[in-house]
């Protein structure tokens, strides 16, 4: 199962409830996730986007 990322709190909280299987009864076993520069930080910031991946 694949999840986008953005590196902001709903997709951390995101990554965690499906790894502790808490909050939902639709629990998947995620094996990926997908970062995209421009969900949550704009394309014109980069070096935001840049220490968001560390």
């Amino acid at each position: 199962m694949i999840t986008p990322f953005s590196g902001g709190v709903d997709s951390c909280f995101t990554v965690y409830r499906h790894h502790y299987g808490i909050g939902s009864r639709l629990q998947r076993h995620l094996t990926t996730a997908v970062m995209a520069h421009g969900l949550d930080i704009p394309l014109h910031q980069p070096e935001v986007f840049e220490n968001a991946k560390r």
